[in-house]
């Protein structure tokens, strides 16, 4: 039965690639096949040349300037970009000069990298997604068709995100971004004989052409943005290695968790702390008077925490994905595998050394105005007010705490979660 490995596009996202490649070795998982697209085609040509060390060293010191001549690098971060403002022109004009951005650097590196010899020579096919533009259609290069000559030339074509990179001409035909197409070319794989798939997808745009889980399909995504596909930053392109690493470990039952890691040895104290949670829950009298009006009210709390445990069931461990969304909002190493004590103890360090932004919150009265006021900051000062007004409080399930938790289910829910950890009772 062959199997594949099938690499998908995302720029500077790839880096996540190169964790799974690591974690896929260290598995034993072995593949007759790989298919990719743009930078997937690229990574997945090293894997075909079983070229780790190299491309885990390129990918280590790339650089923005390795990649455009005079680049960029493009993020969010409104003060990255105007730290690189004098740049702005000269990539304007290589811009308009190429029609493109000039990628001669790329067009270096993918030459360099390339080992035609170990290539071709290797038992493991390939293929790679482009899509032809002089005669409009998706175009794969498959090895049996490649060679010496033309190899480089079909991985850049799979490459060109026209239009901030250029189309690449082969012969007389225009070719760009095999992602126009299939930014995870699953199908192509199958089309060579795969049977058993395992593939990556780095959330970038693109068009996908699986939108359903397929039989003997491993799927490899992301939980967590891995940023633009043009920040060739170092700590980013380190940390998206290690994610893509830890999410694989994950995906092959190797370790827990969803947005955090979890060694396989802390099953049963997750498995506990979902249990105890749930009979905590089923014990919190929600009756806040008898009348008829109260106890719809309390109908509608119970409705709304439900809503909040219902975005999670599909999760293994709905409660430890609450707990893990807790961890994140407030900032807690991603990069680690945790034992579960450990993890907990760690969201109460970080919760403890919170700074909110409300002031003299605490002390006020009025519930009206609390959630008013709590809707203008952001979830971790909810979830903080939420936590410390528990801890003020003879028992954490009281009215004025009822009423807010109406408005604000999810952080209700990770406040107690905190609150009961700390206290120990769970």
């Amino acid at each position: 039965m062959k199997r594949a490995l099938v690499l998908g596009g995302g720029g500077s996202k790839g880096a996540y690639e190169i964790g799974v490649w690591k974690a896929l070795d260290e598995l034993g998982e072995k593949f007759d096949i790989v298919t990719g697209t743009s930078i997937g085609a690229l990574i997945g040509a090293m894997y075909v040349q079983h070229d780790y060390d190299r491309c885990l060293q390129l990918w280590t010191e790339l650089t923005i300037d390795q990649v455009i001549k005079g680049g960029v690098n493009v993020d969010m971060d409104i003060e990255l970009l105007m730290s690189q403002k004098n740049k702005y022109l000269t990539l304007l004009e290589n811009y308009v000069k190429h029609k493109g951005a000039d990628i001669t650097p790329f067009t270096e590196m993918i030459h360099a990298m390339f080992d035609s010899d170990r290539f071709f020579a290797s038992d493991i096919d390939f293929a790679c997604m482009t899509v032809c533009l002089t005669k409009p259609g998706p175009v794969s290069f498959q090895k049996r068709d490649m060679t010496k000559e033309n190899a480089e030339d079909c991985l850049l074509a799979s490459a060109s995100c026209f239009p901030a990179f250029p189309m690449k001409k082969i012969k007389d035909e225009y070719y760009v971004d095999g992602g126009y197409y299939d930014n995870v070319p699953i199908e192509l794989a199958r089309s060579m004989g795969a049977k058993e798939i395992v593939a990556v997808d780095l959330k970038s745009v693109g068009k996908n052409q699986l939108h359903e889980p397929q039989r003997h399909l491993t799927y490899i995504e992301p939980m967590v943005p891995l940023g633009s596909f043009l920040m060739f930053d170092k700590e980013r392109i380190h940390r998206n290695i290690r994610l893509g690493y830890l999410d694989t470990m994950k995906k092959f039952d190797r370790c827990l968790g969803s947005l955090y890691t979890f060694a396989k040895a802390s099953k049963k104290e997750i498995r506990s702390f979902e249990t105890m949670y749930e009979k905590y829950l089923e014990k919190i009298d929600f009756a806040i008077g008898d009348s008829i009006l109260q106890k719809l009210y309390a109908k509608l709390l119970n409705h709304q925490l439900d809503t909040t445990a219902k975005k999670v069931d599909s999760y293994t461990y709905k409660y430890l994905r609450l707990l893990e969304t807790c961890a994140w909002i407030f900032g807690v190493d991603d990069l680690e595998i945790y034992e579960f004590h450990d993890f907990c103890d760690k969201v109460i360090e970080k919760v403890e050394c919170y700074h909110p932004k409300y002031k003299d919150l605490l002390e006020e009265k009025s519930v009206k105005k609390v959630i008013v006021l709590l809707k203008g900051y952001v979830v971790n000062d909810t979830v903080h007010y939420f936590y410390k007004k528990m801890a003020m409080a003879e028992t954490p399930c009281y009215e004025e705490l009822y009423n807010m938790a109406v408005i604000f289910p999810d952080e209700f829910h990770m406040a107690l979660m905190l609150f009961i950890i700390r206290e120990k009772k769970i």
